[in-house]
């Protein structure tokens, strides 16, 4: 954990394209953070992916703390690319990995949580599928199909956008219109298991059902297990995909009987399809089948809020 009496500065480089930049604007992010920050803020930076991080390989290499502002698709890019730690400043639409890390999701809160602060650095799972990383989740069928919806109407209204995006995901969850059929070997099992589905979920470590949790009711309790979660969806019904829906923002997911999972190690995944589009860490990506996964332990160093004194007291 980085000294108390050592002074922290960070410098911020934020993706310009992010969810919350195009929303709020680079003026307003970049007050908020200075005002929050205060003399621990050196600089502000927002850009390009690509120049972000060129910038922040050079910053690492000369041993400076760098957090990194964007959603999780930014996170992935800059975990994969990256060889040192860095922080996180969540400016995406999920904000899954801060969310698991304890990193809050509003922006002058999370520049609260690393300024002042001792910070810790951890080092958390990396998930794999045919070598291509991944650090929440990987996705096939609805959620990537979403993601395309949602990147086509980016920029409509916020007031259509909601409902219209709602009314695709329904469409979207139909297993008869959408399912595929899958083959899951899990670890060293000699059987396979049969899945039929329009939304399979394979997660780097399981999530669990969160009482109260805001804005979404699950969470990785470790990022450090060395687990796969496997997550399937089958609704029969209108009533049951309303059901799922109002289970994931409102209540225990884990009893609704459209919703199976397992947990594993290693995995195979294939279907009829030569090529899949997945979502990796909420970005598609086209894969050729079969899927392989699996996890390389504790390999990826994140730097995060510490405890001060008075909380480590307590």
């Amino acid at each position: 954990m980085k000294a108390m009496d050592d002074k922290i500065s960070y410098t911020v480089l934020i993706n310009e394209s992010s969810g919350t930049v195009l929303r709020e604007g680079q003026t307003h992010i970049e007050d908020v953070i200075r005002g929050e920050g205060g003399s621990c803020i050196k600089d502000v930076h927002f850009l390009p992916m690509k120049i972000l991080l060129e910038e922040a390989r050079q910053l690492i290499s000369k041993k400076e703390e760098i957090l990194i502002g964007g959603g999780d698709g930014t996170l992935k890019a800059a975990a994969e690319n990256l060889e040192g730690a860095f922080g996180i400043l969540p400016m995406g639409t999920m904000n899954l990995l801060a969310v698991d890390l304890g990193i809050p999701c509003d922006i002058k809160e999370a520049v609260q949580a690393y300024v002042g602060k001792p910070y810790k650095i951890i080092e958390i799972d990396t998930a794999y599928v045919n070598g291509e990383a991944f650090y929440c989740s990987a996705a096939i069928g609805l959620i990537p199909r979403s993601a395309v919806y949602r990147e086509k109407h980016r920029h409509d209204p916020i007031f259509l956008l909601i409902p219209q995006l709602g009314l695709s995901i329904l469409d979207h969850m139909d297993v008869q219109k959408y399912g595929q059929n899958f083959t899951v070997k899990m670890d060293m099992a000699r059987k396979h298991k049969r899945l039929h589905t329009s939304n399979l979920i394979i997660t780097n470590n399981e999530y669990e059902y969160v009482n109260g949790g805001q804005p979404i009711h699950f969470k990785r309790h470790s990022l450090q297990n060395n687990k796969l979660g496997i997550y399937t969806t089958r609704p029969r019904t209108l009533w049951d995909k309303l059901r799922v829906l109002a289970h994931f923002k409102f209540g225990d997911w884990t009893k609704d009987p459209a919703i199976k999972s397992w947990i594993c190690e290693k995995l195979r995944v294939n279907c009829n399809e030569q090529k899949l589009t997945i979502s990796l860490d909420g970005e598609n990506i086209e894969v050729e089948t079969p899927l392989e996964f699996h996890i390389d332990p504790q390999s990826r160093p994140l730097l995060v809020p510490g405890l001060d004194e008075q909380e480590e007291a307590a």
